[in-house]
């Protein structure tokens, strides 16, 4: 069983941590949140918390509570085979999973629609039609958005791991785009020409937030931003005739293996389909 003097045991954790990576510190936070929710609940067991904790509302990503885990366990504080079994009862249906990370393209369209802030809207616009993080989508340039014609507008784009995409567009998102575009400013969605991580992470949860209270007013429901970016994968998934490998280069996913030569190759299909794209936004 692991003590309650959770907090101390955070401290070592996070000093051991490289937190300046945004997947890392996404694990921290949902450690944390984990720990205050247990101490709440006072579960007669982890375990009980682990399986039941979702029934309650409180939901934390697996992946991170095992990395949680397997540093107690190196530390000497817990011993990992206890909870190696338990990690494998926490499961979640697929039917559940699908219903709670996507949106249907007509819950999207009505979204964005109603949607009153004007930043937050084209920046979903945006990302549904690339594919891209919403931080990518932050750290867009004005230089960075290419019109070639009123079919083909292109944004650079660059994703976790420095990596660059070149994303299409529609004319529809464009119209709504270049309100923002400005010869004056560097960043598209900042007026400031210099930002760091704390300014990008700030505007993130400025308008993370925002999205929650918007779509709960709209909707019914919150919705994040990943929601979004996992619909336009299933939007294109259907509209390729189910093409795995159009979606995986759609979205950028790295892979190692040479099946990875063929899916650029396959991901020009979204890119003769996106020139006769039309939104009802």
């Amino acid at each position: 069983m692991i003590s309650k003097n959770f907090k101390s045991l955070i401290k070592q954790w996070k000093e051991k941590l490289d937190v300046s990576k945004t997947t890392k510190k996404n694990y921290l936070c949902q450690v944390e949140k984990f720990f205050k929710t247990y101490e709440e609940l006072s579960p007669k067991s982890v375990e009980d918390f682990l399986i039941d904790g979702r029934l309650k509302r409180v939901y934390v990503r697996r992946f991170a509570l095992k990395k949680f885990v397997e540093f107690l366990s190196k530390e000497g504080v817990v011993d990992w085979k206890d909870y190696e079994e338990v990690f494998k009862k926490v499961k979640y249906k697929l039917k559940e999973r699908r219903d709670i990370a996507t949106l249907t393209y007509d819950q999207l369209v009505l979204l964005i629609k109603k949607i009153k802030d004007k930043k937050l809207k084209v920046i979903l616009m945006v990302a549904f039609d690339t594919g891209a993080r919403i931080r990518a989508i932050l750290r867009l340039k004005n230089r960075e958005v290419n019109v070639y014609n009123d079919k083909k507008i292109e944004l650079y784009l660059r994703e976790k791991g420095e990596r660059t995409f070149l994303r299409m567009i529609t004319p529809e998102t464009y119209k709504h785009l270049k309100k923002f575009l400005s010869s004056k400013r560097k960043y598209v969605f900042f007026e400031k020409d210099l930002i760091g991580e704390e300014d990008l992470e700030k505007e993130y949860y400025e308008l993370w937030k925002k999205l929650r209270k918007e779509s709960r007013r709209i909707l019914g429901f919150e919705v994040s931003f990943h929601w979004v970016r996992r619909s336009a994968g299933v939007y294109w998934y259907e509209k390729t005739g189910r093409d795995m490998k159009a979606v995986q280069d759609f979205y950028g996913h790295t892979n190692p293996t040479v099946t990875a030569k063929y899916l650029k190759l396959s991901g020009e299909r979204i890119k003769k389909l996106m020139e006769k794209e039309r939104r009802p936004w």
